[in-house]
């Protein structure tokens, strides 16, 4: 999987699977939305937001989720899911 991704081998993926884009580099546990940043600082001003749409889109898509950072490296390969959403969007 590891050679895949940094080499740029495309994988098929199930045309109905969704992603939800989060922060890049952000740290937070997802236990709920009050959980600790890594276990030592309280939460931040997006912790919020990145956990109802977290919610939302589990409630919506369960297992056909896939939850990523925004890295600049590794962009989203949004030819691969049928919806891309990100943690700052409003959610129909």
């Amino acid at each position: 999987f590891w050679q895949d991704i940094t080499l740029g081998n495309v994988w098929s993926l199930d045309s109905h699977r969704a992603v939800l884009v989060l922060p890049e580099n952000f740290g937070w546990g997802m236990r709920n939305p009050t959980d600790t940043i890594w276990g030592f600082w309280l939460t931040d001003n997006r912790t919020t937001e990145v956990a109802l749409a977290t919610c939302t889109l589990l409630e919506r898509y369960g297992t056909a989720l896939d939850i990523v950072y925004e890295d600049p490296a590794y962009p989203v390969a949004k030819d691969s899911y049928s919806k891309v959403y990100y943690w700052n969007q409003t959610f129909p």
